[in-house]
């Protein structure tokens, strides 16, 4: 039988296996809704991010949250090319 102990271990252990990123996408999309004057906050919290995961530059956020925040930011800025709007 597992313990609470191996269930937390073998947790850990998927959690540090997901994919990461550096944020520096997410950044540049928050400053983009910042510009357009559209609120943050509940874009962020749609995508399971928060301020200050976002504005370390060194820390890095869940792939899928990063896609997430872009989807989100995408349909608040009703802006279909988002991705390459934010490359150019």
């Amino acid at each position: 039988m597992e313990t609470h102990r191996d269930v937390a271990r073998r947790l850990v252990r998927q959690l540090g296996a997901l994919p990461t990123v550096d944020a520096s996408l997410t950044r540049l999309t928050a400053d983009r809704l910042r510009s357009a004057k559209i609120d943050l906050k509940p874009l962020l919290l749609r995508a399971g991010l928060t301020q200050e995961q976002i504005s370390d530059p060194d820390n890095r956020i869940a792939m899928q949250s990063q896609v997430a925040f872009l989807n989100v930011a995408a349909e608040a800025l009703d802006d279909d090319t988002l991705g390459l709007t934010l490359a150019t």
